[in-house]
């Protein structure tokens, strides 16, 4: 389900997300107050829309993870390049995802 789907006329910008994603890479999952910590971090949004957006991201990793998202098929684009340099999104949501399972940071280049 995409946040759209859901009715919630609070739209995130790309500086939340930013913050959003930078906060679940710097505080583990079992760490003290870990929702407050995101929330904290994270400028205009309610602890409520902070535990809303992450089911939703691990909705969508779910879903990406189990097949249920088709993911594009090639090796290269016409200019040679990778499909990590050709589709930095997927190898962002895959960064997220391992994040979310094993609390590491990744760094997308």
């Amino acid at each position: 389900m995409k946040a759209d789907e859901t009715g919630d006329s609070s739209a995130w910008s790309r500086e939340q997300d930013k913050a959003f994603e930078n906060a679940l890479a710097t505080y583990p999952e079992d760490s003290a107050d870990w929702w407050e910590k995101i929330a904290a971090d994270v400028p205009g949004k309610s602890l409520e829309e902070i535990k809303h957006h992450y089911e939703l991201l691990v909705d969508d990793i779910n879903n990406i993870e189990s097949g249920c998202v088709p993911l594009p098929c090639y090796n290269s684009s016409s200019d040679g390049s990778t499909i990590e340099e050709s589709c930095p999104l997927l190898l962002h949501i895959a960064c997220l995802g391992g994040i979310l399972k094993c609390g590491r940071l990744c760094q997308v280049i």
